[in-house]
């Protein structure tokens, strides 16, 4: 009888979601920063997390259909735009949409300024793609491409995150183009799961806050910075 009641009292503490879960995430930086704090906040849930990095659109394709558990960390209207992926409601982070483009441009203080320019635009970059709606708009599958396309003048600015359009100028080893200081926009990430999987999100909320007040999440962020 007193085995049979440990038995019960340990399958209630196991959390609903152990095991190992599939999880899409864009192909950018903001990947490699908040991948370790959502992977702590499975593990604290007695789950662990597998990253499948893909395009930003057919990243959030798979996680609406299902074919993944969730999406790692996207914007507050992805809720809007992809009905089958539920939020976490505590923000991973928060990061600058900002233009780059050639020093002869002037600075952007609005969306509005945009207008006269021809905009390279990431697909999947919905932040940009919405602000940029009915603007002359290149849309690109390809983002090494398209920053290349900015160096040779055949688009005028690009709007995308800075330490993602930053870390592609690094790569590509470009010096006449940069990010311009002001940020259109500053976005606040949030992890997002598969409806099915609606019962978690108190549990991984509250992983999330306890992360927040015991220096988890900043270390985190810190260590990721120092990578870049």
């Amino acid at each position: 009888m007193l085995r049979a009641a440990i038995i019960i009292v340990l399958l209630t503490c196991v959390p609903a979601m152990a095991g190992s879960h599939r999880i899409s995430a864009f192909d950018m930086e903001t990947a490699q920063a908040l991948g370790p704090i959502v992977k702590e906040a499975y593990r604290r849930i007695g789950a662990d997390i597998e990253l499948v990095t893909l395009p930003g659109e057919r990243a959030l394709v798979m996680a609406n259909r299902g074919d993944v558990d969730g999406e790692l960390a996207r914007v507050p209207l992805i809720g809007e735009l992809y009905p089958n992926l539920l939020p976490v409601p505590v923000p991973l982070g928060s990061y600058d949409g900002v233009v780059f483009a050639h020093d002869f441009v002037p600075p952007v203080q609005s969306w509005e300024d945009l207008r006269k320019y021809r905009i390279g635009v990431e697909i999947g970059v919905k932040f940009a793609e919405t602000g940029t709606k009915g603007m002359d708009v290149v849309l690109f599958g390809d983002r090494r491409k398209m920053f290349e396309m900015l160096e040779l003048g055949r688009i005028d600015v690009v709007v995308h995150l800075r330490e993602t359009g930053e870390a592609e100028l690094r790569a590509l080893g470009l010096k006449d183009v940069h990010a311009q200081e002001k940020p259109l926009t500053t976005l606040v990430m949030y992890h997002y799961v598969h409806r099915r999987h609606a019962d978690i999100i108190p549990q991984l909320a509250k992983a999330l806050e306890e992360m927040k007040q015991d220096g988890t999440m900043e270390a985190l962020h810190r260590k990721a910075g120092e990578q870049q």
